[in-house]
């Protein structure tokens, strides 16, 4: 199911950008230089609590993932 997917990616999102003690506008400076997507930190605020439209929610998974997954390898490698 696409809604559980998105719910997922959300909570991923904010745990993971908390865990790498990051703020909001951190996280949309960071989303820019890893991934190349530029995004605000309200963007970052209304996509971590569901409160975009299901399809603009949809159009950013893909980033977001890409960004937890490029965070992850930097902060493993940082190890």
């Amino acid at each position: 199911n696409r809604m559980i997917a998105a719910k997922n990616i959300l909570q991923r999102l904010r745990n993971h950008r908390t865990h790498l003690g990051l703020t909001q506008h951190e996280t949309a400076k960071s989303i820019y230089k890893l991934v190349g997507k530029k995004i605000s930190q309200t963007l970052v605020s209304r996509f971590e609590t569901n409160q975009l439209h299901p399809k603009n929610t949809m159009n950013l998974m893909p980033e977001m993932e890409e960004w937890i997954r490029k965070t992850r390898l930097e902060y493993q490698s940082l190890k």
